[in-house]
């Protein structure tokens, strides 16, 4: 979504649009966190303290929130008090206000126009790069926890059904 411009039929301007997205997908890390120390919770409890401490899984809930630990702070530094801030959307603020007001006919509305969507370019771009850049570690660490999480499940919590013979 960060690729993209919002629908016209949103009537949201596109700097707004990309501020809404970045901040879903600050919100939405935390709860991803929240949910895989949850999940370790889980296998955790359904162990035994003493068990889990043996398994490969011991570890997961630091390491979890060392991984996150960067995105954790920018959302929770501003989720309470104020707007998600990066200095590329104060800087496409005003051309974008500028561009907005400027009537039809205006001589400089163009250039306005041109100069704000540079600005709003500029912006997702930098925001494209930053988030992106993280995806392929991303994907490295999920594959480990899950690694865990799936050796774990199936040697400790599946236990074989019995199977019912008839006489």
């Amino acid at each position: 979504m960060i690729s993209k411009r919002p629908p016209r039929s949103w009537h949201v301007s596109n700097l707004t649009f990309l501020k809404i997205v970045t901040e879903a997908y600050l919100n939405e890390s935390f709860v991803f966190r929240e949910r895989m120390l949850s999940f370790t919770k889980f296998i955790e409890r359904k162990l035994g303290k003493a068990e889990f401490k043996n398994c490969s899984m011991a570890g997961a809930k630091e390491e979890i929130t060392k991984f996150f630990k960067k995105l954790s702070e920018i959302r929770s530094s501003h989720v309470h008090e104020k707007r998600y801030f990066r200095q590329e959307f104060s800087d496409a603020d005003p051309y974008e206000l500028i561009a907005s007001t400027r009537i039809e006919g205006d001589p400089e509305r163009e250039m306005w126009i041109e100069a704000a969507d540079q600005r709003f370019k500029k912006a997702q771009q930098s925001i494209k790069s930053s988030l992106y850049s993280d995806l392929p570690k991303l994907e490295n660490f999920l594959n480990w926890y899950f690694g865990l999480a799936n050796d774990v499940v199936l040697e400790h919590l599946l236990k074989p059904q019995k199977t019912l013979t008839t006489p």
